[in-house]
């Protein structure tokens, strides 16, 4: 396992014709500042510049996912 920074890691598994590698990464949220989501946006890309094209990378996040009802699925009963 590889740690880019706090929020990306990777891991290189060997195989016959490719290699696969799964990224762990963890984005800011929303209310972060737009310095620190371009910086781990950057540091995202070069992780999979490193690796070989024919490399199968998988990505295996949901970035900021907000848990809740949307609006329009809420009872309005005013």
């Amino acid at each position: 396992m590889e740690f880019v920074s706090d929020t990306i890691s990777y891991m290189v598994l060997k195989g016959h014709s490719c290699d696969v590698i799964p990224v762990g990464a963890h984005a800011p949220t929303e209310d972060k500042s737009d310095g620190t989501k371009d910086s781990f946006h950057m540091k995202l890309q070069l992780v999979f510049n490193h690796f070989p094209k024919y490399c199968v990378k998988i990505l295996p996040e949901d970035f900021n996912a907000k848990l809740g009802k949307e609006l329009i699925f809420k009872h309005n009963w005013e």
